[in-house]
């Protein structure tokens, strides 16, 4: 027949960590809002895939099902840390996505502050956005990112009426 099967999603996977020394190790998962700051975001999206396995960077302009996807296929790793690269809108979606899907680990998420406003990332101390592009300072954050403070933060929502 002449369809052409769909290209498969890089984050339609599952870790099964099976060595040892696996158990040791604390992944990155990264979303990354291209719309965000301009071209900041598309320069970040394109850095970070050089850095990083294909798996771990997720474009968020794919849709919801495909952060869905990353996040379930690291549903199996006892430990992970969440970079989410935009505005505060991306980081609130990321978080209620982070808190849907119920994971048996709830990640600790740190912020690339880009674009405009960015009132969370300054409050919790990433900073308020800016230039940031340069590689070096994209490794020195990814550095940061691992060494970084787990600080709680609690979510409610308002309802009016």
């Amino acid at each position: 027949s002449g369809k052409q099967r769909p290209h498969p999603s890089p984050h339609a996977f599952v870790f099964d960590p099976t060595v040892a020394a696996a158990h040791d190790v604390t992944p990155l998962l990264v979303f990354v809002n291209p719309g965000s700051g301009g071209r900041q975001g598309q320069a970040a999206l394109a850095q970070l895939r050089s850095l990083l396995s294909p798996q771990q960077v997720v474009d968020l302009t794919l849709g919801q099902s495909t952060l869905e996807e990353a996040l379930e296929s690291f549903r199996t790793v006892r430990r992970f840390r969440v970079l989410v690269c935009g505005g505060d809108g991306t980081v609130g979606w990321v978080l209620a996505m982070i808190d849907s899907l119920h994971l048996d680990y709830t990640p600790p998420v740190a912020i690339l502050p880009l674009g405009t406003g960015n009132d969370l990332a300054r409050e919790l101390g990433w900073g308020g956005g800016g230039r940031r592009g340069a590689h070096t300072r994209l490794v020195e954050l990814l550095t940061d990112v691992e060494r970084a403070q787990v600080t709680l933060l609690d979510r409610w929502t308002v309802r009016f009426g």
